[in-house]
């Protein structure tokens, strides 16, 4: 039987196919965004509404999080029995966790040990305990409970079997035991450290039971009682493990615990100064572990509002401990700050850039798939698709399996014409046929990484930015000298965003029927003459919708590595380095031209009014815009912060931009490359939008990395 869906699930969720396991849950999508669950717990379900989801508006995560908070706890009423089933009440009225004699040896051991030593009387009770356990015995069944060891009490009962009232019984038991306990235990041949502390134990054990000889059980129990004193031999280690110190005093209490015929329960002082072992072995004193201090009440909450704020840059650089005021009391002790001229900055770098996670691109591939998946049936379709950004030998293509719809003729076409006579013939039945990928977005995104790695090299050569060629040109070979997974993580996600921007850099579809998608490799050199291309022209709706899923694959892949890349940069600019401060700051310049690039894609949605209506998230693109804004302005306090910015002068002869002194070769090689005069880096300052160039914005947020141009020039 299934499990009773959820009301809030099903309302913003799409269930699925139950999974294989015997979890009972199902498979879900968000109606709104697409995104997949496909282990299907509930508390993933809406908090993905309520942090995640950018599509859903304000209204609905309010009114989520309100009947998620609204509903019953899932461990209240459902779980009562098995709580019962773990705690009882035992006959003294305590809350214990089940019988202690039900408890396997190295858990009664880890009981002993946690409650001050093992001294003679938890040895007896230990061995009458399993001499009881091995005979059946029970003598104290009328009361269950009564033998309980509630742990939260740290308590050990010793076994009844130890209490039976003998005073009229005559025989003593004093030979039996040192028998039992001489005929296992050997005196020592020669001088042992401990020796004086196993004799000081042994007579131990003879005084308390010369104290009970007055006592004798019936005959019948004799022979147990020497099972019991075996038993106690066998848990006394050979090495002293049962050692009391010298100092060690034994009051009336011990006495009467070990004549009386009562339950014994101990319950030792939290600072024990017996002096007795807590395992089996050790010789040493049980060492005192330092407690820190509690804080106070007013501390604790100080501490809990910090934590939810953040503390702030300079306290996490300087490993400072920050305040909830802003400034906080650490940054407004500076008596120079410096750079420190405004409040506080708390933001973390992975929060501030949301453009890649938001999913506006899958949000719309979701739409428009759901929407044509609904209206027509889709079959399975033969051969492949085979998409690609570059003509280059071999050839690389990524393949994938597609979806098949067929069209029905028009009644103004022939149904018995040739397919293939001539183009206009192919152009006509080819646009009966609508084509979309098989697959989810993850898929499709994990085919993307691929080719995106293996074809790096010429989406560097192919940008016609000189500035934006020449830095990711150089930072692709630091990255293949160093292996900086840095330059790595920026560079892959510089390509995805040119591939979501850039409208001149269009996927190249093919349709080929011969040959099946590669299941192997996700690219792939072998193809045949006998493709069919699918464009704007000859099949614009199967273009738009294998585009759409294409930008989409493209920007899941983008932000999964957006999330890695401010991550490791945070760190960088945090750290102090002893080396690698140039590839810090080149991987910045990149990173900022992708937040200009994803500024430029944001503002063109704002300004055309057709785009605007067709915006599918709540937060409108304008806050997108601003928020890389705020981004940059933290990346830039960051390498201030760490002076990264290499130096730089004019150059007399050519009147361009260059190193004034580095000792680092890559940093004047970068300044020959990238040829920029004094008046073209103030004149991107002020870049305006031009919604026809996706780079009109470029290096308005680069130029704020440099040093001050009064400080650049001299």
């Amino acid at each position: 039987m299934g499990r009773k869906p959820n009301g809030i699930v099903s309302e913003f969720f799409n269930r699925g196919a139950k999974l294989a396991d015997s979890s009972n849950r199902y498979e879900h999508t968000c109606k709104s965004c697409g995104q997949k669950f496909p282990k299907g717990r509930a508390d993933s379900l809406l908090s993905h509404l309520v942090k995640t989801c950018q599509a859903i508006s304000a209204v609905d995560k309010q009114r989520v999080l309100h009947l998620w908070r609204a509903a019953p706890e899932r461990g209240g009423p459902g779980s009562g029995g098995a709580v019962g089933k773990k705690l009882h009440t035992n006959g003294n009225g305590r809350i214990g966790r089940g019988k202690s004699g039900n408890l396997p040896y190295a858990a009664r051991q880890t009981v002993f040990n946690g409650i001050g030593g093992l001294n003679g009387l938890n040895v007896l009770a230990e061995a009458s305990r399993q001499v009881g356990a091995s005979d059946g015995k029970h003598p104290n069944n009328n009361n269950e409970d009564g033998g309980e060891n509630p742990l939260g009490d740290k308590t050990i009962v010793v076994d009844p079997a130890l209490e039976t009232s003998s005073a009229g019984k005559q025989r003593n038991i004093e030979a039996d035991l040192r028998a039992a306990l001489g005929a296992s235990s050997p005196p020592p041949n020669h001088y042992d450290p401990h020796s004086a502390e196993s004799s000081s134990a042994m007579s131990f054990f003879n005084h308390n039971f010369a104290l009970a000889a007055e006592h004798s059980p019936d005959p019948g129990q004799s022979s147990q009682l020497s099972l019991i004193a075996a038993s106690a031999n066998e848990m006394v280690p050979q090495d002293g493990g049962l050692s009391l110190d010298n100092d060690v005093d034994f009051d009336s209490s011990t006495h009467h615990a070990a004549f009386y015929p009562r339950p014994i329960a101990i319950h030792p002082s939290p600072q024990d100064s017996s002096g007795f072992i807590n395992n089996f072995g050790e010789t040493s004193k049980p060492t005192k572990h330092k407690l820190r201090a509690q804080f106070s009440e007013e501390r604790r909450k100080e501490v809990q509002l910090v934590r939810k704020m953040g503390a702030c840059l300079r306290c996490r650089m300087l490993k400072k401990t920050c305040s909830s005021e802003d400034p906080c009391r650490q940054c407004r002790a500076i008596q120079n700050p410096r750079v420190w001229m405004e409040c506080c900055i708390r933001d973390r770098l992975p929060t501030q850039l949301t453009a890649y996670s938001a999913g506006l691109h899958t949000t719309l591939a979701y739409h428009d798939i759901s929407n044509v998946k609904s209206q027509l049936p889709f079959d399975l379709g033969i051969g492949r698709i085979e998409i690609f950004h570059f003509d280059c030998q071999p050839p690389k293509f990524i393949t994938f399996s597609s979806l098949h719809h067929q069209m029905e003729t028009p009644p103004n076409v022939d149904p018995d014409l040739p397919a293939s006579t001539s183009d206009g013939e192919s152009k006509v039945q080819t646009q009966q046929d609508i084509r979309i990928l098989e697959g989810d977005i993850d898929e499709l995104s994990a085919k993307v990484e691929t080719y995106i790695k293996t074809m790096a090299a010429q989406y560097f050569e192919s940008e016609p930015s000189a500035f934006i060629k020449e830095s990711v040109t150089l930072a692709w070979e630091l990255y293949q000298n160093t292996a900086d997974q840095l330059l790595a993580g920026v560079l892959d996600l510089w390509i995805a965003t040119r591939i979501l921007v850039d409208a001149e850099l269009q996927w190249k579809i093919f349709l080929n029927p011969t040959l099946p998608p590669s299941s192997t490799q996700p690219l792939s050199s072998t193809s045949t003459e006998l493709c069919t291309v699918i464009d704007e022209t000859i099949s614009p709706y199967s273009c738009a919708l294998i585009c759409a899923q294409m930008r989409a694959a493209t920007e899941r892949f983008a932000g999964r590595i957006s999330k890695a890349v401010l991550t490791k940069i945070e760190q960088r600019l945090l750290q102090k380095q002893r080396s690698g401060h140039f590839r810090t700051f080149l991987g910045a310049v990149v990173l900022m031209n992708c937040v200009e690039r994803m500024t430029w894609l944001f503002k063109k949605w704002e300004s055309s009014e057709q785009d605007r209506q067709k915006w599918p998230l709540e937060n409108g693109p304008v806050v997108y815009a601003d928020q890389n804004n705020r981004f940059a302005d933290i990346v830039t306090t960051h390498l201030r912060m760490r002076s990264l910015a290499p130096d730089c002068t004019v150059d007399p002869e050519t009147g361009n931009l260059m190193a004034s002194y580095s000792r680092d070769p890559d940093v004047t090689r970068w300044f020959n490359a990238i040829n920029i005069s004094p008046q073209y880096f103030q004149g991107r300052q002020t870049a305006e939008f031009d919604a026809s160039n996706p780079r009109s914005l470029d290096l308005l947020y680069c130029t704020r990395l440099f040093r001050p141009a009064a400080e650049n020039t001299g």
